[in-house]
């Protein structure tokens, strides 16, 4: 299956509904306070990435660390990063890691 619209910008609010309706899809979720450097960086990475990964859907948010969904889940230090599969979170990560790091824990998503 792919994506057209590879890097979708969504509210917070949204991304329950969004996860809910994943069904079997996989997805890549991005946090990150837009006033924050490290957002641009990690939003270059993901772009690239989008690309090479068209089974895959990418949603980016800008939020604080208040972030209601972000607490729920005991995360605090923007930029986070989660992976889906359905409506269950595999993975994540809080901050910025390397482009093949990102590369690799998509790679794990897809065997799941």
């Amino acid at each position: 299956m792919l994506i057209e619209n590879k890097y979708e910008k969504v509210q917070s609010d949204d991304l329950h509904r969004i996860i809910n309706n994943l069904n079997n899809a996989k997805a890549v979720i991005t946090f990150a306070d837009a006033d924050k450097a490290n957002h641009q960086m990690i939003e270059l990475v993901m772009k690239a990435l989008s690309d090479e990964f068209p089974q895959v859907r990418f949603f980016k948010t800008e939020t604080s660390a208040e972030d209601p969904f972000l607490k729920n889940q005991g995360l605090t230090n923007l930029p986070v990063t989660i992976f889906v599969k359905g409506k269950k979170i595999y993975g994540w990560f809080e901050g910025l890691i390397s482009k093949n790091s990102i590369r690799s824990r998509i790679e794990n998503l897809l065997e799941v």
